[in-house]
């Protein structure tokens, strides 16, 4: 799930980092022919036509159909002819079965998986499985999963089309190459959020699993919040959500027209969180098991 995270957005803030150097360069409507990012003048999302271009070539070149149709080719019906509740494999006869096709079962070609369609199932019920993950949105752990990943997600968003508004105005006066270094810390904070909503928090659930007799709990993940729970609204703080504030200002530090580094370093802090939660929540109850062994 980090490394997920990271590439959803550290793509963002290493896109938002080339985007101020090529509207310098080459003037802000080549920034839409070449990104996906929000432009220095501009609230709204644009596709950049380069890039979509390529995404779309890598969709269709490396990212193959993965539904396989395996042929079981049954002879017979093992429980036919027998006594109700009996059957060849519960008698200890062996059950024959004999494939209709040698090559059914064959590992597909990359032309074969270039396929845009592949045959859905016919054992299957395709209407029953697009509406079965619905009862899953009345799980808890779920809503809570995707509430704290909205949360993070809105504050992550609110920055990123907030930022050059405000620190190419005066008094800061910042150039878009300038102003798109921002997302260094950016990008800093999403590595970090990743490794501590990864990596450290499997840690923390093996340790508490070690305490607990060896017994795994999926709410032990949940002791990892603390370290978002600290460091995004600090940078919340620094940067630039408290709308409350006066004189159209959203922030302590850009409020108080602190010098740049601080709501610098808080947009990292943001960031941390935008990847630490998501990482945290949204693997909470998950049923897995560990390979170590917690036994104390």
């Amino acid at each position: 799930m980090g490394v997920y995270l990271i590439g959803l957005f550290g793509g963002v803030s290493l896109g938002g980092l080339m985007s101020g150097f090529i509207i310098n360069a080459k003037g802000w409507r080549w920034h839409f022919w070449v990104l996906y990012l929000p432009s220095h003048h501009c609230l709204t999302w644009k596709v950049g036509t380069i890039f979509a271009g390529i995404n779309a070539l890598a969709f269709l070149f490396l990212f193959p159909e993965p539904q396989y149709v395996r042929d079981t080719g049954d002879k017979h019906d093992p429980g036919t002819n027998l006594p109700e509740g009996k059957s060849d494999a519960s008698q200890g006869h062996p059950v024959e079965v004999e494939r209709n096709d040698p090559l059914a079962n064959r590992k597909r070609t990359f032309l074969e998986e270039l396929k845009p369609y592949s045959s859905i199932d016919p054992q299957k019920s395709y209407p029953l499985l697009l509406l079965k993950p619905l009862p899953l949105v009345l799980y808890p752990a779920t809503v809570f999963g995707f509430l704290v990943f909205a949360s993070s997600l809105g504050f992550f968003l609110a920055a990123l089309s907030v930022n050059p508004s405000v620190f190419q105005a005066p008094p800061y006066n910042m150039s878009p190459a300038i102003n798109g270094l921002i997302n260094i810390p950016s990008l800093i904070g999403h590595l970090a959020g990743a490794f501590s909503g990864g990596f450290l928090t499997d840690k923390i659930a093996e340790w508490s699993a070690r305490k607990n007799m060896g017994i795994f709990e999926p709410e032990a993940r949940l002791i990892a919040l603390i370290i978002p729970l600290i460091i995004t609204p600090a940078g919340l703080l620094m940067l630039h959500i408290s709308e409350a504030l006066a004189n159209g200002r959203f922030g302590l530090g850009i409020q108080h027209q602190t010098h740049w580094i601080v709501p610098f370093i808080g947009y990292g802090m943001t960031s941390f969180g935008c990847t630490s939660v998501p990482s945290i929540a949204m693997t909470y109850g998950v049923v897995f098991k560990f390979r170590t062994n917690f036994s104390p």
